[in-house]
């Protein structure tokens, strides 16, 4: 092996090794790592790439663009905004404006479902009101008539003027490619999340599992739980 791809190597490895501690993390894990670079460094730095980083507290977002995102949302809500709330829901409120900077908002109306095919008919409903825009983020869709009765009115909400964002997992989906070029090519904005390139890579195993869809900014379909749960706000 040439003198310069030992350095090479050697480089890469006190980095990681270095950069393995820096992060404080379990020092268990931490030490595994360090004796496998150390005494097989080649195999040691492939499967470091694959399975040795951690995605999980990695932000997708800005800070500036969470702190423009927000903003935003506190300008939709104003005039909104619950002064007094009840006390019971204080402790809640306090732990999600906490979290995520979230308001507690008067006039909304919740409705949950447990039957998929009332929440189905209702989706259907309110996408077909919508006038302005159409939000829609599910993990996938299936070559089923759901996909393509949901397909048909966001394209036809699309030629309408509406604007019709659609983003999907894109590992869950990676056979139905076809469908969704098709509704790109009639103006739905499809985006997938985290595009796969290679099935073998280190962000496969982060996928987007969320089911929320939007609609003007009136409604949104949450899914909750582990049971297919959905959550209707008004």
């Amino acid at each position: 092996m040439p003198v310069w791809l030992n350095i090479l190597i050697i480089i890469i490895l006190v980095s990681i090794i270095l950069m393995e501690v820096a992060e404080n993390g379990h020092p268990i894990r931490t030490l595994a790592w360090i004796l496998l670079l150390v005494f097989l460094p080649v195999a040691g730095l492939v499967l470091y790439f694959f399975f040795g980083r951690d995605r999980k507290n990695r932000r997708m977002v800005s800070a500036q663009d969470m702190d423009r995102l927000q903003h935003l949302s506190s300008q939709a809500v104003a005039g909104y905004v619950c002064d007094n709330p009840p006390e019971r829901h204080r402790n809640l409120i306090t732990l999600l404006h906490t979290a995520g900077n979230a308001l507690p908002v008067s006039g909304n109306d919740v409705r949950v479902y447990t039957d998929f095919r009332a929440m189905y008919s209702d989706l259907l409903e309110d996408l077909q009101a919508a006038r302005h825009h159409i939000h829609f983020q599910f993990f996938k869709f299936e070559d089923d008539e759901f996909g393509h009765r949901v397909e048909e009115v966001l394209v036809s909400k699309a030629q309408e003027g509406v604007e019709v964002r659609l983003q999907i997992d894109d590992l869950a989906n990676l056979t139905r490619r076809k469908f969704f070029r098709r509704m790109a090519k009639s103006g739905v904005q499809v985006r997938p999340f985290l595009r796969v390139h290679l099935i073998l890579s280190s962000d496969t195993n982060y996928r987007n599992h969320r089911k929320n869809v939007v609609i003007d900014g009136r409604v949104a379909i949450l899914r909750q739980g582990r049971k297919n749960n959905f959550l209707l706000k008004v």
